[in-house]
C-alpha cells in the first residue's frame, strides 16, 4: 500500500488568510487522532498559538477523529489565521504520514513537530530559532518533563529535563534522548535525509529513526531551551502503548539506507506494507507480527499486500555489543561496517540498559562486550546463565596500564591471572592491533584473537587536495589530542608554531573549553602571538565522523599529533593517519610507538620531540603542498583501513551462532526470570539479614538503657 494512495482523498483547508508566500518562521506539524474529549488536544494547540516573538504556522492533520475534534479544529481557524487543517476520511494510524502531508504545504523554514498531548512554553519556539540562528546550525533541540506513571506503582511520575545538556551523538545508535517536540530542523536537512518513515515496521520509533538519520549527515545541536512537557506515557492510548516494537528489528530497519526513498519528493511511492527483500527472515517475521495491530483499519482490510514476508529473506544472526561509553574505538571498529552488517549489530550503552539486560539480551546471537570485563560483570554472567555466546572487544593494553602508578586505582583488577581467568567462557577476543594480538596470544590469555582494525569513514572520502602554499592568508592546522598529549603539544609543537607564524600566519583549531585550566594556559602562551597565531576553540566531541565533518568544512591542512613514549603505545592503532586522510591534511607525529616506521613509508613526517625537529617540518609542510606524502597516505589507508579483514570476522561470527530460534528465545526468558527470581531471594535475604541486625541492635540498646536505668 503506498501513501500515496492512503491520503488520495485527504481534504486541504488552508486557513482564512492562507498565502504561499507569506512570511513564516517555523512550521508547526501537529497530528491528532480523537483527543477532543481528553482536553489534551486543545491545550497542545493553544500552547502553540501562544508562542511568543516568532511568525509561525499550525498545520493540524486530524487522522479521522469521531468524537468532535473537527469542530474543535473548524473553531481554531475560525479565531486564528495561522490554523490550517488536513482531514482524513478514515483513520490511517501513521502520524509519519500525516507529517508528510502537513509538510507539503509548509511556508516556514524551519520545522517543529508536535503531538497532541503535548504542550510548549511559551517562548521555545522563539529561543529554539535564536539558538540555531545563533549557531547556523541546521537542527537543534532543547529539554522536556516527561510525564510518566512509574514502573513499579504505576503513580505519576515525571522525568524532568530530558534531553537536556545531549549526549554524543553516537548515543542514537543505542537510545533515542530527544523528544519529538523539542526539536527544529531546518527543511533543507527533511529534503536531503527524508521525512519521518511511514513503514509499519517503524512506526512506533520513527522520531528516533530519523535523529538517527538525521545525525548521519548533520549535527543536531542540543541547547538550554525548555520546550515544554510531553504525556503521551501515561495514556493508554498514545502511539507508545498500542503499536508493537521489536528493537532488534528496529535496529536493523533502522541501518537500512532509505534516505532516497523518504525525500519529499518520492514519498508518495513509498509502501508501507512492503517487507524489503534484504531484510532478515527473522525481522519479516517481526514486521507480520506488527501489522496484526493494523487489521482493524480499513484501508488495511482493501489491500491484499499485507505484507508477507519474502521467500528472498534469509536468516541473519543479531549480535549486541555491550559498552560503557560510547567512544572512538566503536566508532572506528564498528559503525563503520558495511550497511548489510551493520544493521546486524546493535550497541546498547550498559548503564542505559541496565536492570533490563536479561529482555533486551535474550534475542541476540551473540554479545561482545567492550573493554569492561569487571565493572558489567552482572552483565557477563547473564550471558553465562543464558548461555549465550559472548566474546570480547579490547583497544588498549589494560594488564600493561594496570602497573603504571597513575593508572593503578583504575585497572587495579586487571592482570595476567584475573584476565586469563574472566575470558574462559569467552568464544573469543576481538583486538584492532596486531601488537594486541600477539600479546593476548603470547601471555596466553585466549586462544581464539581476532583482528578488527579502524575503518575509514567512506562518507568523508575525498580526493587529495591540491594546496599551495599562498592560497590562504592563514595556514589551517589542528590538534585533536587528549590530555596525555598536551604537556608535548604545549612545551614542544607551540613554540615551534608560534616561530613559524612569523613567515606564514597560522590558524590553530583545538578542542577544548577556555575555561579549562590547560586552554587557559594554552591561551597565555599565545598571547604574544595573537597577530600571527589565532586560536579556534571547538567543544569536545566524543563523535568522531561528526567532528571529521566539522573540520572538513575547515580545510585543514596540518594534523598535529604529538606525544612520548608510552607503555601502552605499541598496543595503540594509527587511526591518526586515517583521520589526515580524511580530512586531506598532512599529519606530523611524534616519534614514538606507534608511529615508528611511518617515515620510511612517505605517508606522514615523524619527528623527535624537540622545537627545531617540529619546526623543520611545519616549515617543510607550509612551503610546499606536499602532494606526493598526501598521495602515499591515501593509498596506505585505503589498503589498510578497508574494512575487508573485519567484514569477515564479523561473518565468521554471525555463522557460528545462527539466529535465535522461538524455542531458543523461550528457554532464555525461562532462565533470565530464573535468574532473576535468585536475585530477588538474595535482596530479601540480605534484607531480612539487615532488619535483624538492625532489630538484635536496638535490642541491645534498650536493655542497656534499662540496666542504667536499674543502677541509678
Amino acid at each position: 500500500m503506498k501513501v500515496q494512495s492512503l491520503v488520495a482523498n485527504t481534504i486541504w483547508y488552508p486557513g482564512w488568510d492562507w498565502q504561499e508566500r507569506a512570511r513564516v518562521d517555523v512550521t508547526v506539524l501537529l497530528p491528532t487522532f480523537c483527543r477532543a474529549k481528553s482536553g489534551l488536544f486543545e491545550r497542545a494547540v493553544r500552547s502553540v498559538l501562544a508562542q511568543r516573538n516568532i511568525y509561525l504556522e499550525l498545520i493540524i492533520v486530524d487522522d479521522g477523529s469521531v468524537d468532535g475534534t473537527s469542530a474543535l479544529i473548524t473553531e481554531f481557524m475560525r479565531s486564528d489565521p495561522r490554523v490550517s487543517y488536513l482531514k482524513h476520511p478514515i483513520n490511517i494510524g501513521l502520524p509519519a504520514i500525516s507529517e508528510y502531508e502537513a509538510y507539503q504545504y509548509s511556508r516556514g523554514d524551519f520545522i517543529a513537530f508536535a503531538f497532541d498531548d503535548d504542550e510548549f512554553l511559551p517562548d521555545a519556539l522563539a529561543e529554539l530559532l535564536a539558538a540555531a540562528l545563533e549557531k547556523a546550525a541546521k537542527c537543534v533541540y532543547g529539554y522536556v518533563d516527561i510525564h510518566l506513571p512509574d514502573a513499579t506503582t504505576q503513580q505519576p511520575a515525571v522525568i524532568t529535563n530530558f534531553g537536556r545538556g545531549g549526549s554524543p551523538q553516537t548515543m542514537l545508535h543505542s537510545h533515542n534522548f530527544i523528544s519529538n517536540n523539542a526539536v527544529l530542523v531546518h527543511r533543507d536537512v527533511l529534503e536531503n535525509v527524508g521525512l519521518y518513515d511511514p513503514h509499519i515496521a517503524i512506526a512506533r520509533l520513527c522520531d528516533w529513526d530519523l535523529w538517527c538519520r538525521i545525525a548521519q549527515s548533520y549535527d543536531l545541536v542540543p541547547v538550554d531551551v525548555a520546550v515544554g512537557r510531553i504525556d503521551g506515557p501515561t495514556r493508554g492510548e498514545s502511539l507508545g502503548n498500542t503499536y508493537g516494537v521489536e528493537l532488534w528489528l528496529a535496529n536493523e530497519w533502522m541501518h537500512s539506507p532509505r534516505n532516497e526513498m523518504l525525500r519529499p519528493a518520492n514519498f508518495a511511492h513509498y509502501d508501507v506494507l512492503v517487507t524489503p527483500s534484504s531484510l532478515s527472515s527473522e525481522a519479516a517475521t517481526a514486521v507480520n507480527a506488527i501489522a496484526e495491530s493494523f487489521r482493524s483499519k480499513a484501508w488495511y482490510q482493501s489491500t491484499a499486500s499485507a505484507a508477507p514476508a519474502s521467500t528472498l529473506n534469509r536468516a541473519f544472526g543479531s549480535i549486541a555489543v555491550l559498552v560503557s561509553s560510547y567512544d572512538i574505538a566503536i566508532t572506528l571498529c564498528f559503525d563503520r561496517l558495511p550497511t548489510s552488517l551493520r544493521s546486524r549489530l546493535r550497541v546498547m550503552v550498559y548503564q542505559q540498559w541496565q536492570g533490563t539486560l536479561p529482555e533486551e539480551l535474550v534475542g541476540a546471537s551473540a554479545i561482545i562486550f567492550v573493554r569492561d570485563l569487571f565493572d558489567m560483570a552482572d552483565a557477563i554472567a547473564y550471558a553465562q546463565q543464558l548461555q549465550i555466546p559472548h566474546y570480547y572487544f579490547l583497544d588498549d593494553n589494560l594488564i600493561a596500564l594496570a602497573a603504571l602508578p597513575e593508572h593503578r586505582a583504575q585497572y587495579c583488577p586487571y592482570s595476567r591471572q584475573t584476565v586469563a581467568a574472566a575470558l574462559q567462557s569467552f568464544r573469543g577476543v576481538l583486538v584492532p592491533t596486531v601488537a594486541l594480538q600477539r600479546y593476548f596470544l603470547d601471555e596466553k590469555l585466549h586462544h581464539q584473537v581476532f583482528l578488527l582494525s579502524p575503518t575509514e569513514f567512506r562518507e568523508l572520502n575525498k580526493p587529495v587536495c591540491n594546496h599551495l602554499a599562498t592560497s590562504a592568508p592563514r595556514v589551517k592546522l589542528a590538534f585533536l589530542g587528549v590530555t596525555h598529549r598536551f604537556g608535548t603539544f604545549v612545551n614542544v609543537v607551540v613554540p615551534a608554531l608560534c616561530s613559524a607564524s612569523t613567515k606564514q600566519a597560522i590558524e590553530l583549531h583545538i578542542v577544548g573549553d577556555e575555561k579549562d585550566a590547560q586552554i587557559s594556559h594554552l591561551i597565555g602562551v599565545l598571547a604574544p602571538y595573537v597577530a600571527t597565531v589565532s586560536l579556534v576553540l571547538m567543544p569536545f566531541n566524543p563523535d568522531l565522523d561528526g567532528l571529521l565533518r566539522h573540520l572538513r568544512n575547515q580545510d585543514i591542512r596540518i594534523l598535529l599529533h604529538p606525544g612520548e613514549d608510552h607503555i601502552n603505545g605499541k598496543y595503540k592503532t594509527l587511526n591518526v593517519l586515517l583521520n589526515a586522510k580524511q580530512l586531506g591534511a598532512v599529519p606530523i607525529l611524534s616519534a614514538v610507538e606507534p608511529y615508528l616506521g611511518l617515515a620510511q613509508l612517505g605517508v606522514a613526517h615523524v619527528v623527535e620531540n624537540t622545537e627545531a625537529a617540529w619546526l623543520s617540518a611545519l616549515q617543510a609542510c607550509i612551503g610546499s603542498p606536499q602532494q606526493l606524502l598526501l598521495k602515499n597516505l591515501n593509498e596506505f589507508c585505503t589498503r589498510e583501513f578497508s574494512g575487508a579483514a573485519n567484514v569477515l570476522v564479523m561473518e565468521q561470527i554471525l555463522a557460528s551462532h545462527p539466529p535465535v530460534t522461538t524455542v531458543v528465545r523461550d528457554a532464555r526468558y525461562r532462565l533470565a526470570i530464573a535468574a532473576q527470581k535468585a536475585v530477588n531471594r538474595q535482596l530479601q535475604a540480605q534484607l531480612r539479614s539487615r532488619r535483624f541486625i538492625v532489630k538484635r541492635a536496638l535490642k541491645m540498646l534498650w536493655e542497656a538503657f534499662l540496666t542504667k536505668l536499674k543502677l541509678r
